[in-house]
């Protein structure tokens, strides 16, 4: 079966199409859904079979072993008792012959010991083959090194005989790679799979190298130039990767997309360039991420793209460069949200936790980073929209979970929990006082509920533990520093009726929330 748009062959049930992402239809979804579901049977059947084949031989080997050793012990008991063998030889012996000869004439027998005989024939399956493992891996990076390496020697040797000079040298290097990617694409096409990716990264890695000389060995090359030719390589292997289903070029690309600024750095701060170019690169990766499941490319883009955030943060940053500081903070925030489950939501799999782990720490590092920016520019309550926007994103994100059905409920649970976090983080900073109290109460009995809801004991955890927090604080602070309840005299110090209405207000908010959750706790 193929796709009928891309005409690539479609090895797994769902919606679209795993190559190039075409929609299938609900019809067919479902249709592919019973197909795969009776291939599966079907090879777990042909498994058994071949257990119960091979069992069956075993046993009928054993049973002709035995056969033969009853066979000598009659023949040896008829020599040392002729009296007893003359009484029972006769019906032995024909029961011998007969069963031998209805062995030799029955085609069941003869039908169930070829298939023994052909599966002990059958040359043993490993679950793994060698070349699989280790091509598209580490044979694929030995082999862009050894290219690289191969070409630096060259040119290396060139430079110190004074044969080219400093512009033949960079032109031979795109030339260089250029070839290599002509020669991966050819070679690849002629089933020399692992070779010709070794090849199309070597010439990846040797027009990073070209431009990198171009512009900082011989300065041939201006800056923004430069810099416009290796956006142009990370885009070519970004592009390569996702035609050659090649994770490695991607990781290749994303390196190299990432080193550049470092390589064509002059020291000087130039954040809008720099945070452009970091957000082209990111979208890229998020195309990349809605057409493949490569975790580990993203977790590679998370990293850098926080590291080069943070070197940058600490060398440059001033009050001044607030707004595109906390804007690009913002869109790499978006980006790594999406990014870890893009592929997961788009073809309705299933999006396990340890994907979405990725989100939980964007997460704590924008908000770090938010909440420093805004504190040292503004005042603490304004960091409460960047609590308020993240809780409101993650909420309509386990939404959005939450209908595609149960088969979400790891990741649902996660980005609740997330969006709990930071709307128990915005109470403290917006409000105040005995409010606190009163929304901490109530948003431990939401987690309770949700938790009782999912049966996940993670949340009920973490609603008693918000629970306790929530009692802690309304006995030992609310009482005794905003209500003004001394516990060396057990009266209030500014009478009775100083703040009643929040008194009461608190405490019967409180104790209403802890006897719902007695409630809630108590239904089967």
């Amino acid at each position: 079966m193929i796709c009928p748009k891309c005409k690539a062959p479609i090895m797994a049930a769902g919606r679209y199409c795993g190559a190039c992402g075409h929609d299938l239809g609900d019809e067919m979804s479902s249709r592919l859904t019973f197909y795969f579901g009776l291939r599966d049977d079907v090879d777990r059947m042909g498994k058994m079979h071949n257990a119960m084949t091979a069992e069956f031989a075993k046993v009928w080997r054993r049973l002709q072993e035995y056969e033969a050793v009853l066979h000598r012990d009659l023949a040896g008991a008829a020599a040392v008792s002729p009296g007893e063998v003359k009484m029972h030889s006769p019906d032995v012996s024909v029961r011998a012959a007969d069963a031998a000869a209805a062995r030799s004439s029955d085609p069941l027998t003869t039908q169930k010991s070829a298939p023994a005989a052909a599966v002990q024939s059958l040359p043993p399956r490993t679950s793994n083959d060698l070349e699989i493992r280790m091509g598209q891996k580490w044979l694929l990076i030995i082999g862009i090194l050894a290219m690289v390496f191969g070409v630096g020697y060259f040119l290396k040797y060139s430079f110190e005989q004074g044969w080219v000079g400093p512009a033949g040298r960079v032109a031979m290097a795109y030339l260089w790679g250029a070839v290599f990617l002509i020669a991966g694409d050819r070679f690849r096409k002629k089933e020399l799979k692992n070779f010709g990716l070794s090849l199309s990264g070597g010439g990846i890695a040797v027009l990073y190298f070209a431009t990198f000389a171009g512009f900082q060995l011989y300065e041939l090359i201006p800056q923004a130039p430069a810099f416009g030719i290796m956006v142009l390589i990370t885009a070519l292997a970004c592009l390569l990767a996702v035609l050659y289903d090649a994770k490695w070029l991607a990781v290749l690309g994303m390196a190299g997309g990432v080193l550049t600024p470092v390589l064509l750095s002059t020291g000087r701060d130039n954040q809008i360039v720099l945070m452009t170019y970091m957000t082209i690169m990111n979208l890229g990766l998020l195309a990349i991420a809605f057409r493949k499941k490569w975790d580990l490319l993203n977790r590679l883009g998370f990293f850098f793209t926080y590291a080069l955030y943070t070197a940058w943060h600490l060398r440059h940053y001033a009050p001044h460069k607030f707004w595109p500081a906390i804007i690009f903070l913002t869109l790499f925030f978006l980006i790594y949200s999406i990014a870890p489950v893009a592929s997961q939501i788009l073809r309705q799999t299933v999006v396990r936790a340890g994907s979405a782990w990725i989100m939980v720490m964007n997460s704590l590092f924008a908000f770090a980073y938010s909440y420093s920016m805004i504190t040292e520019r503004f005042s603490l309550p304004w960091v409460s929209v960047i609590t308020v926007f993240y809780s409101a994103m993650f909420l309509g994100m386990a939404s959005y979970l939450h209908k595609q059905g149960r088969h979400q409920q790891d990741a649902f649970v996660l980005l609740l929990a997330k969006a709990m976090l930071f709307l128990i983080i915005t109470v403290p900073i917006i409000f105040s006082k005995h409010w606190i109290t009163i929304f901490w109460a109530s948003q431990a009995l939401t987690l309770l509920w949700a938790g009782l809801r999912l049966d996940r004991k993670s949340l009920i955890a973490a609603a008693h533990v918000l629970f306790l927090v929530a009692i802690f604080k309304f006995l030992l602070y609310d009482y005794s520093v905003i209500f003004r309840f001394s516990d060396y005299t057990w009266a209030f110090r500014e009478g009775y009726t100083f703040r009643i209405v929040e008194r009461l207000a608190a405490t019967i908010v409180l104790l209403a929330c802890l006897a719902s959750a007695r409630q809630l706790a108590a239904k089967p």
